[in-house]
């Protein structure tokens, strides 16, 4: 038996098969790494996207609320995280510009 596995190694049958199979695994973790680049590219973009029309109608009202603060600037950290900047920078500075109102409808109730 060991005269047949000695046989196998030293006929390079075990090299292919071995760097074979090293191809294959780093076939699939190239193929992994561009699936996960393509999630966090899309995630990118819609955290833009919302960033954008969250801060385009805080100006459009003229004012913001601390919660959508808050939620605007998680949102850029986010993205600034993934690799966005200009835009999401302008954002920040943007609503850091609008004043801060409660949330309104907590002002109507007189809550």
């Amino acid at each position: 038996m060991k005269d047949i596995i000695l046989a196998i190694i030293a006929s390079g049958a075990f090299t292919a098969l071995v760097t074979t199979l090293l191809q294959y695994i780093m076939a699939k973790q190239n193929q992994n790494a561009d699936i996960n680049k393509g999630m966090r590219d899309g995630v990118k973009v819609m955290l833009q996207m919302t960033v954008r029309q969250h801060t385009q109608n805080a100006l459009a009202q003229g004012f913001i609320t601390i919660d959508e603060k808050k939620f605007i600037q998680e949102g850029i950290d986010v993205a600034h995280a993934l690799g966005a900047n200009g835009e999401m920078t302008l954002c920040g500075e943007e609503i850091d510009k609008l004043p801060v109102h409660i949330n309104p409808i907590f002002e109507k109730e007189g809550k």
